[in-house]
């Protein structure tokens, strides 16, 4: 599938030796060596668990990015707001905000068993998701060109999440 669909493989390899590397671990073929050693102090770990391991905290965000992210809905799926610029805008405006980043999230949802990059993203409900529109829509649009960029598109996120009973959102550390 990912070899008939270049755009989709370039979504959840960022090489060839990334994609040589995963199948070779799915089937067995290379071994997998974490990063971190996740079950110090146990004798054996199976070839199975290994695998597990390497689908749920080095595949399983790249999967979940590119077969759950909507790219076929007119906005960026993704808005890092890590980025200095809009999330200093976004802090300045909102008290409520400064706290969701700085801790990261606050939501009622689950954490999803697939790790992108340094996390596990925590999914939001329902709820969660218009309270965030709640507290973006009272933040003013802002003056800068870059920072409106961003903003509008977490906005247009935002709004596709709240409208659509089949998408919500996600936060994670990336």
């Amino acid at each position: 599938m990912v070899e008939k669909n270049p755009k989709l493989s370039d979504l959840i390899m960022v090489d060839d030796e990334s994609y040589e590397k995963a199948v070779g671990v799915l089937e067995g073929k290379i071994p997998y060596q974490p990063v971190l050693d996740r079950y110090s102090g146990k004798k054996e770990i199976s070839a199975k668990e290994r695998k597990l391991e390497y689908i749920q905290f080095e595949l399983g965000g790249s999967l979940l990015q590119a077969f759950c992210l909507p790219r076929d809905k007119g906005v960026n799926p993704e808005q890092n707001v890590s980025g200095v610029p809009l999330i200093h805008y976004l802090d300045k405006h909102s008290d409520w905000m400064d706290g969701f980043f700085d801790g990261m999230g606050h939501t009622h949802g689950v954490d999803l068993q697939l790790a992108m990059a340094d996390s596990l993203p925590e999914m939001f409900l329902k709820k969660d998701v218009e309270k965030f529109s709640a507290e973006l829509s009272k933040i003013p649009e802002p003056d800068d060109r870059y920072v409106k960029e961003d903003f509008d598109n977490l906005r247009a996120i935002v709004r596709l999440a709240l409208n659509d009973p089949d998408l919500t959102l996600l936060v994670a550390i990336i």
